[in-house]
């Protein structure tokens, strides 16, 4: 079961995240291959998902804010179907919500 929802999850994480990864640099001072997640808003995130470059990226910084989001509540398990509802809710919200802090609508979409 692990194996059939891996890739399906990774190619929604990948359409999902792409924005950010763009937006987040161009807001972050200094080092280029830091990105800033507090700094990108819903909107930028949504754009990005536009662009389906950097997978690799996008894929990182979905299972960061899903790490982040189990330890603000000190989850220390991982639900690979939470983790799939998690993407499609977040890019959901967001592209309704465009003006919204990325961090802030992931905390508004948490499994937790």
């Amino acid at each position: 079961m692990f194996k059939s929802i891996l890739l399906p999850l990774l190619l929604c994480m990948a359409l999902l995240a792409a924005s950010t990864v763009e937006a987040g640099r161009k807001k972050s001072k200094g080092d280029d291959d830091i990105i800033d997640l507090n700094a990108v808003t819903c909107g930028e995130f949504v754009e990005e998902l536009q662009q389906k470059d950097n997978v690799e990226n996008v894929t990182f910084m979905i299972m960061w804010i899903y790490g982040y989001l189990g330890g603000l509540s000190e989850a220390t398990r991982i639900d690979m179907n939470e983790f799939g509802k998690l993407t499609e809710k977040l890019g959901e919200y967001c592209a309704k919500n465009p003006k919204t802090n990325l961090l802030k609508a992931a905390k508004k979409s948490s499994p937790y």
